[in-house]
C-alpha cells in the first residue's frame, strides 16, 4: 500500500500530518475531495502561519470550522463552534518519563486552580452566528453554576452559548 496523500496537492500525510501551509490549496479549489471542514486544537493558524490572508480566505470557504482552545484566538473568532477547555492549571496533568529505561516514571499533578466561577464546567461550546470578520456573538449569564445540558439540541446550544460567554 502506498503512502497516504492529500486529495488536492498530493502532499504526503505522515503520522496524520501534512505541511500546514498547504491548507489553503487543499480548500480553495473545485476538487470534489477538497477539505470542507477543519478542527483546530490549541492553535491559531489564521495568525501564526504564512500567508494569513490566504488562510483566512480558505477558512471562510469551509463548511465547518471547530476550534478547541483555552483562548478566544483569531482563529476561534472565525470558527462556527468554539469548544473552550480548562487550562493546564485547572485540571489533572500527567507526564510520563521513560528516559531511564527500564525504570519509567509517571507524574500526576492535581489541579492547582479552580475553574473560574463564571464559567460552565459541564458542556462548553459556542456557535458563532456570523462568520468573519468580527468577534463571535455569545449570550451572557449571571448564573454561577451555568446551565445544565439537556437532550434537546436547541436547549443544549443555548446552554453552551451561556457556558462559553466571557472566554475571550
Amino acid at each position: 500500500m502506498g503512502a497516504r496523500t492529500t486529495p488536492v496537492t498530493g502532499s504526503r500525510i505522515a503520522a496524520g500530518l501534512f505541511p500546514c501551509n498547504l491548507i489553503p490549496e487543499e480548500i480553495l479549489t473545485d476538487h470534489p475531495d477538497r477539505f470542507r471542514a477543519i478542527i483546530v486544537e490549541s492553535g491559531n493558524p489564521l495568525h501564526s502561519l504564512a500567508d494569513s490572508p490566504a488562510m483566512r480566505e480558505a477558512f471562510a470557504a469551509l463548511d465547518l470550522v471547530v476550534v478547541i482552545d483555552v483562548f478566544m484566538t483569531e482563529t476561534a473568532r472565525h470558527a462556527d463552534y468554539v469548544l473552550p477547555v480548562p487550562t493546564q492549571f485547572e485540571k489533572l496533568e500527567a507526564t510520563f518519563f521513560n528516559f531511564e529505561f527500564p525504570r519509567n516514571v509517571f507524574h500526576l499533578r492535581r489541579a492547582v486552580l479552580d475553574p473560574p466561577r463564571d464559567r460552565c464546567t459541564k458542556r462548553r461550546s459556542t456557535h458563532a452566528s456570523s462568520r468573519p470578520p468580527g468577534p463571535s456573538t455569545r449570550a451572557s449569564s449571571s448564573r454561577s453554576n451555568g446551565p445544565q445540558p439537556t437532550d434537546d439540541p436547541r436547549s443544549r446550544l443555548r446552554s453552551s452559548r451561556v457556558c462559553s460567554a466571557g472566554r475571550s
